[in-house]
Protein backbone atom coordinates (compact mmCIF):
# COMPACT_ATOMS: atom_id res chain seq x y z
CA UNK A 1 0.00 0.00 0.00
CA UNK A 2 1.54 3.27 -0.69
CA UNK A 3 0.06 7.04 0.13
CA UNK A 4 -0.88 8.96 -2.66
CA UNK A 5 -1.29 12.48 -3.20
CA UNK A 6 -4.38 13.91 -5.30
CA UNK A 7 -4.46 17.32 -6.55
CA UNK A 8 -6.87 18.92 -8.72
CA UNK A 9 -9.24 22.21 -10.32
CA UNK A 10 -12.48 20.95 -10.84
CA UNK A 11 -13.53 23.68 -13.67
CA UNK A 12 -17.79 22.26 -15.37
CA UNK A 13 -20.12 23.17 -14.12
CA UNK A 14 -21.00 19.38 -13.39
CA UNK A 15 -21.76 16.73 -10.51
CA UNK A 16 -18.18 15.56 -9.03
CA UNK A 17 -19.91 13.12 -6.33
CA UNK A 18 -18.64 9.97 -7.69
CA UNK A 19 -15.34 11.91 -7.84
CA UNK A 20 -15.23 12.52 -4.13
CA UNK A 21 -16.87 9.40 -3.24
CA UNK A 22 -14.20 7.50 -4.96
CA UNK A 23 -11.84 9.24 -2.65
CA UNK A 24 -13.47 9.16 0.49
CA UNK A 25 -14.18 5.19 -0.17
CA UNK A 26 -10.28 4.99 0.47
CA UNK A 27 -8.47 5.66 4.02
CA UNK A 28 -7.95 9.36 3.50
CA UNK A 29 -7.19 12.81 4.90
CA UNK A 30 -8.11 16.17 3.05
CA UNK A 31 -5.05 18.21 3.15
CA UNK A 32 -6.89 21.48 1.80
CA UNK A 33 -8.72 22.46 -1.11
CA UNK A 34 -8.09 20.57 -3.96
CA UNK A 35 -6.12 17.91 -2.80
CA UNK A 36 -6.48 14.74 -1.09
CA UNK A 37 -4.16 11.83 0.53
CA UNK A 38 -5.14 8.41 0.09
CA UNK A 39 -4.04 5.37 1.28
CA UNK A 40 -4.49 2.55 -1.73
CA UNK A 41 -2.55 -0.41 -3.43
CA UNK A 42 -3.18 1.36 -6.78
CA UNK A 43 -0.27 2.69 -8.91
CA UNK A 44 -0.61 6.41 -9.88
CA UNK A 45 -1.56 5.41 -13.29
CA UNK A 46 -4.24 3.29 -12.58
CA UNK A 47 -5.15 6.03 -9.59
CA UNK A 48 -5.15 8.64 -12.56
CA UNK A 49 -6.83 6.61 -15.38
CA UNK A 50 -9.98 5.42 -12.70
CA UNK A 51 -10.14 9.37 -10.88
CA UNK A 52 -10.36 10.97 -14.74
CA UNK A 53 -13.56 8.94 -15.94
CA UNK A 54 -15.13 10.65 -12.75
CA UNK A 55 -14.05 14.21 -14.05
CA UNK A 56 -14.75 16.82 -17.00
CA UNK A 57 -12.24 16.66 -19.99
CA UNK A 58 -11.18 20.27 -19.40
CA UNK A 59 -10.65 19.55 -15.32
CA UNK A 60 -7.01 19.25 -14.08
CA UNK A 61 -5.80 16.15 -11.92
CA UNK A 62 -2.26 15.47 -10.48
CA UNK A 63 -1.73 12.07 -8.43
CA UNK A 64 1.81 11.34 -6.91
CA UNK A 65 3.06 8.59 -4.49
CA UNK A 66 4.30 10.30 -1.57
CA UNK A 67 7.84 9.14 0.24
CA UNK A 68 8.79 9.63 3.99
CA UNK A 69 9.79 12.96 3.18
CA UNK A 70 6.98 15.80 3.68
CA UNK A 71 6.46 18.92 5.85
CA UNK A 72 3.55 20.69 6.18
CA UNK A 73 1.81 22.97 7.99
CA UNK A 74 -2.00 24.57 8.38
CA UNK A 75 -3.33 20.88 7.15
CA UNK A 76 -4.63 18.23 9.22
CA UNK A 77 -3.21 15.47 7.39
CA UNK A 78 0.53 15.33 9.77
CA UNK A 79 -1.23 13.18 12.14
CA UNK A 80 -2.74 11.33 9.68
CA UNK A 81 0.82 10.73 7.95
CA UNK A 82 2.09 9.73 10.86
CA UNK A 83 -0.20 7.07 11.67
CA UNK A 84 0.04 5.82 8.38
CA UNK A 85 3.24 5.33 8.52
CA UNK A 86 3.29 3.46 11.81
CA UNK A 87 0.81 1.14 10.10
CA UNK A 88 -2.76 2.47 11.33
Amino acid sequence: MGIFSISYDLYQAREYRAFYDHLEAHDHCWAMDGQCLIRTDQDATVLRRTLMQLIGSHDVLFVCRLGDDWSGVGTQCGGWLDRQRQGG
